[in-house]
């Protein structure tokens, strides 16, 4: 009977480069074992990559160097220590005729160790967050973006047609047809009304959705044009999302146009024929 052991993808990995690299391979892969005794191995970007709460580093062998991958923060965060090396946005090149830096990757791992931690805490204590009205939702969001989170909420509700009705749904400023005018509601939860707008802050802009454009070829020709037509540069748009991530270029009388373009009835027909 034939035993088949399990091969490590990682052992595979660095068991294709000369001796001499190898060893020193085995080195970082057992320093960041010991500085992140937590976190999981795997081949990823096919290279070596350890990950907790997220991509934590990587790492790799080439002809004349070995990369080393810690995300940005990790490079800006040690740019001193790295100026010697060759390093780009995310990245830094450990010349194989130097001595590697064993202390300093480290350093950098324990670093990238913390980040993680602490940005998983904070999604944690937010996900616990529920807010109970848009006004606590924008308070919560960075002070830079509340004024035009506020606008945005104010042209949406000074233009939409009469029967939407705001509240907070999916932890976002919503804009619903209520249970009181279609009472089948959102076919994924019918105990949810059933949604149209919604507003929210995400990490790199505000996203606006809208399920009318979503669903209506011809509205979305109409808003794709009259974005265009404006010259405040390129539409940023997915499916039903629409991204500013410009404050200054948020086209506020474009949007009370497009809100006003769709009443109740006119979306229930459409959310019912597709």
């Amino acid at each position: 009977m034939t035993i088949i052991e399990d091969v490590n993808p990682i052992d595979e990995y660095i068991r294709q480069f000369p001796e001499e690299v190898q060893v020193l391979l085995q080195e970082i892969r057992q320093l960041i074992k010991e500085t992140a005794p937590e976190a999981e191995e795997k081949i990823s970007y096919q290279m070596p990559t350890f990950v907790l709460d997220g991509n934590l580093v990587h790492f790799a062998a080439y002809k004349n160097h070995i990369g080393f991958y810690p995300a940005p923060s990790g490079i800006e965060k040690f740019k001193q220590e790295l100026s010697k090396y060759k390093s780009a946005k995310g990245s830094v090149q450990f010349p194989l005729n130097q001595p590697i830096p064993f202390d300093l990757i480290r350093k950098i791992v324990a670093f990238r160790v913390a980040e993680n931690q602490a940005t998983a805490k904070n999604k944690q204590k937010k996900s616990k967050i529920k807010d109970k009205s848009p006004e606590d939702y924008i308070r919560r969001q960075p002070e830079e973006r509340q004024e035009h989170l506020e606008k945005l909420r104010q042209t949406i509700k000074a233009h939409l047609p009469e029967g939407f009705q705001e509240m907070m749904q999916y932890d976002m400023i919503s804009f619903v047809v209520p249970h009181s005018h279609y009472s089948k509601g959102y076919h994924v939860n019918p105990r949810e009304p059933l949604p149209f707008m919604a507003l929210a802050n995400q990490k790199g802009y505000i996203a606006l959705y809208h399920l009318g454009i979503y669903a209506d070829e011809s509205l979305l020709r109409w808003f794709s044009g009259a974005y265009e037509a404006l010259e405040i540069g390129k539409l940023d748009i997915g499916k039903s999302c629409i991204r500013f991530r410009k404050m200054n270029k948020i086209p506020y009388d474009l949007i009370g146009e497009l809100c006003t373009k769709m009443t109740v009835d006119d979306y229930i027909k459409l959310y019912e024929s597709v």
